[in-house]
């Protein structure tokens, strides 16, 4: 298929679509793409995914058990 026909058979944001679609389904692309989005996210973003993490762990998953 010519560039021509292409052209003809779909409009440039679908295009651009496909284009993000298959770059994106290169894993190390892909990997690119996500460390130059979190490098662009604030201080704040970030600390607050630490949080998040943080409250997800059991404070009782790492005490000793007293009765043993």
């Amino acid at each position: 298929m010519t560039v021509n026909e292409l052209s003809e058979k779909m409009d440039a944001i679908e295009l651009m679509e496909w284009l993000a679609y298959y770059k994106l389904k290169d894993e190390k692309e892909f990997e690119r793409l996500q460390l130059e989005i979190d490098k662009s996210k604030s201080d704040e973003y970030h600390a607050n995914k630490l949080r998040d993490f943080f409250t997800t762990l059991s404070p009782m998953a790492t005490t000793n058990d007293a009765s043993k």
